[in-house]
């Protein structure tokens, strides 16, 4: 997205949720499709230009509703089709060929790794695979990962990109998701959070009054697991003060106990 930003183009004629769905990982719902169709339109780019593949929206209503109607997926449901539409976006305002965009070699991708090369000057070796929606990935450790964060605050706009995932949380994951709630929840309460998640197990938060960052990793992938560890790490450090219960990631927010609720035999479980 630092590619995006540096087109000489306003940032204010620009629609903020044009670079909340860029930066997000969506759940394929039509709100979220639709701003993948605007990023597109812009680069004069259809569907088809996109190399993420397909698979059914993560969001279960939606996806039901393809199936009864018996409507295939496309890649415009892919829940990294925002950041692939941003890519080609950056390709447009650049004015660079779009032809092969997610190969590593590709000038997209290799001002990317030089912006990445930048934020970790101590970083010596440079393990890439490439990711289930095609695009180059890099292998960081979390400490890494920390300090990418950390520096993502300070980069020319990455304040404005924090701003427009913030103001527009249904567009960074959908409905009933982690980063979606979570977000809502503190942008009701008046505290600007911005929460991530990514790979398996991988959450990265930050607390913009606060200038603080977190990355956090659950050896298991388990998102019950992750989500509740999380927002009681976020309880403990202050961050969500005057945040009520976020329902359903916090016990506190469980409309009955645990202890009343049985497992599949019938048995009451412990909390």
């Amino acid at each position: 997205m630092q590619a995006l930003t540096q087109a000489n183009q306003s940032l204010t004629s620009i629609p903020t949720e044009a670079f909340a769905i860029s930066c997000g990982s969506h759940s394929g719902q039509p709100p979220q499709v639709q701003w993948v169709e605007w990023l597109l339109n812009q680069a004069n780019h259809t569907e088809n230009h996109l190399g993420c593949g397909h698979h059914l929206p993560i969001d279960s209503a939606t996806a039901n509703s393809l199936v009864k109607a018996d409507h295939p997926p496309c890649a415009l449901h892919h829940n990294c089709s925002g950041n692939h539409a941003g890519l080609l976006w950056a390709c447009h305002l650049q004015g660079i060929s779009s032809e092969g965009y997610t190969a590593v070699q590709h000038p997209i991708q290799q001002q990317i790794l030089t912006h990445l090369k930048a934020l970790l000057p101590q970083k010596t070796e440079w393990l890439m695979a490439a990711d289930g929606c095609t695009l180059p990935s890099y292998a960081f450790t979390l400490v890494e990962l920390a300090q990418l964060a950390g520096s993502f605050a300070n980069l020319p706009h990455g304040d404005f990109l924090l701003d427009a995932m913030a103001r527009h949380p249904q567009l960074v994951a959908g409905s009933n998701r982690f980063d979606t709630v979570l977000m809502e929840a503190c942008l009701q309460a008046g505290v600007e959070v911005v929460s991530k998640g990514g790979a398996e197990g991988l959450v990265v938060l930050w607390h913009k009054p606060l200038k603080q960052v977190a990355v956090l990793k659950t050896v298991s992938g388990d998102g019950v697991l992750r989500d509740f560890s999380i927002m009681r790490l976020l309880r403990l450090w202050g961050w969500l003060d005057g945040v009520p219960p976020v329902v359903p990631f916090e016990l506190d927010s469980l409309p009955t106990p645990y202890a009343t609720i049985p497992n599949t035999f019938g048995w009451v479980m412990e909390r």
